[in-house]
């Protein structure tokens, strides 16, 4: 009887653990759908990403990367989702080469994942230089993910079969299966026909980039992780690193490194291309490396590609793409990148080191020479002193009274500065305002033995030249929204060719029957229609139409 107990449950046990594995498997297995399956180099290809409504309990934001073969990372970005569903766009570099590619989705949560599989569309990128392509290194697997086809249930009528250039398409869908919980796409584009024929949705077992970035429920925000090591690239424990991002009022958090010497600061709500500034500070004056990690997953093998000779018809199609995109960027030279612009939530209306107990501002005085003159004539309750030709400054604390012992936090552009040198050649003309916060200030685990703030009125901070420890550089933050432009009338621009590949890329309501339209362009060739997406329990099913434009 014993003996059986334990058996009964070594067996529970082990059906719990398949059955949690498998929700997780079924929770995390995200797909990834694009509007073409090709493009050439420069050019900008947009995703949509769908996963399941309790994955987005947990996490909301979507990574998808760009990577070769080989697993070389290309490009990534960051997004965050909306009802089960993330959409965004991932540019192509220009000098991309010929070749196949994949874009991958994951969230971070995966990483607790030891065993992960994902999936990988491919993504054929035409360099825009090449001529005369005449063979292709293709993709040598047997691990591609059959889409189900539901032509029988999802029917996809059009008025005609058979198109000039430039005609309107008018499309009926019609669904007749229960589509309750059932997300889908619809896409109408040109027909690449080498990636039709080799290319599609293959899945991957990965493993992670870096082992010591968290795993991480990313809500509303972004994880920037990296490491500080020494010369040696030691990593260095129990370094206190600063990040400060200069805005109005500045954004400012810090991170004691764990033994890894690995730091993590989590941006939430922040949009577009952040300008970081990293700090270590060390009592021991020692100089350290920052170095910041990506995020992303490596396949465990690379991909095996064979090379095919092409055909006549895929020779052609390549050729017409790249003189094609070649045209289109004479007369629409716009590049979707990532926007320069930041954004980012103030959680508070003060800056992070408090109410200024007074803030200068030198324009409404005399024009003085340096800051030992600003200092003496404008702001009460700064002590500047000079000694072996070092500068110290002392802040006055308002209760009790008499000066601090210790020198404030001193901060230029909202940037921490520890060399008190880089004050003093400050004229009253360069500076925006000053802040003085004459009172002990706590932030967390930090105390600051007051705050002298000063905004300069040129926010390029090349005086950080002279500062050590010290790094700065551009970060993507989650993906700003934008709309593709797909819709264009008959008539329009009659003096500029049409040359768009893709006519209809949307989200669709699932149920009963729905009608589209769009216009084609100028080319010529093959064009599908199709829809797409995941069925309630999380499987991929297509239906499509093809028309001909003659």
């Amino acid at each position: 009887m014993k003996r059986k107990k334990i058996t009964y449950l070594l067996l529970f046990m082990w059906l719990t653990f398949v059955a949690h594995a498998q929700t997780n498997d079924r929770l995390y297995n995200l797909f990834l759908f694009t509007n073409t399956d090709y493009c050439v180099s420069g050019d900008t290809v947009w995703f949509k990403v769908i996963l399941q409504n309790e994955v987005e309990m947990e996490s909301n934001v979507v990574h998808v990367q760009l990577d070769s073969p080989g697993n070389n990372l290309i490009a990534d970005v960051t997004k965050m989702s909306s009802d089960g569903k993330a959409s965004g766009y991932i540019a192509v570099p220009d000098s991309l080469s010929t070749g196949v590619y994949f874009l991958t989705a994951f969230i971070n949560a995966q990483r607790n994942n030891l065993n992960l599989d994902v999936n990988g569309k491919t993504l054929f990128v035409y360099n825009r230089f090449d001529e005369n392509v005449t063979q292709f290194m293709v993709p040598g697997l047997k691990e591609k993910i059959i889409s189900e086809n539901l032509n029988d249930q999802i029917i996809i009528k059009t008025d005609k079969t058979t198109y000039s250039k430039g005609d309107k398409v008018a499309v009926n869908v019609e669904f007749k299966l229960p589509t309750n919980g059932t997300q889908a796409i619809i896409n109408a584009s040109h027909i690449d026909p080498l990636a039709e024929e080799k290319g599609g949705i293959f899945q991957f077992r990965v493993k992670q980039s870096e082992s010591f970035i968290p795993c991480f429920n990313e809500k509303d925000g972004v994880l920037l992780s990296g490491k500080i090591v020494d010369e040696n690239e030691v990593p260095q424990n129990g370094i206190l690193v600063f990040l400060s991002i200069p805005a109005n009022p500045p954004y400012f958090d810090y991170y004691i490194t764990g033994k890894d010497g690995d730091f993590h600061f989590f941006l939430k709500d922040a949009k577009g291309k952040a300008g970081i500034f990293l700090q270590t500070v060390s009592d021991l004056g020692k100089e350290f490396s920052i170095r910041v990690d990506k995020n992303y997953f490596e396949r465990e093998e690379k991909v095996q590609l064979e090379n095919k000779i092409l055909n006549q018809k895929q020779i052609s199609f390549i050729e017409t793409a790249i003189n094609g995109s070649f045209i289109n960027k004479l007369f629409n030279p716009g590049f979707y990148l990532q926007p320069q612009t930041f954004e980012m939530p103030v959680s508070f209306e003060v800056p992070f080191y408090g109410s200024a107990v007074n803030r200068v501002i030198p324009n409404e005085f005399y024009d003085l020479p340096d800051f030992q003159e600003i200092s003496r004539e404008l702001l009460f309750g700064v002590q500047y002193r000079v000694k072996d030709n070092e500068v110290t400054f002392r802040l006055l604390n308002e209760s009790p009274p008499g000066f601090f012992n210790n020198e404030p936090l001193r901060l230029i552009n909202g940037i921490p500065v520890f060399k008190n040198s880089l004050f003093t050649k400050l004229k009253s003309t360069d500076i925006d305002f000053i802040d003085v916060v004459s009172r002990e200030r706590i932030y967390g685990d930090l105390i600051f033995k007051g705050v002298l703030a000063v905004s300069l009125n040129d926010k390029s901070n090349g005086w950080l030249a002279e500062q050590t420890n010290i790094s700065q550089f551009s970060y993507d933050c989650l993906q700003t929204d934008r709309q593709l432009p797909l819709i264009k009338s008959n008539g329009e621009k009659l003096d500029q060719p049409d040359l768009r590949q893709v006519f209809l890329w949307e989200n669709i309501k699932n149920g009963g029957a729905q009608n589209f339209e769009f216009n084609l362009s100028d080319l010529k060739g093959e064009v599908e229609i199709s829809v797409e997406g995941l069925t309630p329990n999380n499987k991929f099913f297509k239906a499509s139409k093809k028309i001909a434009v003659e």
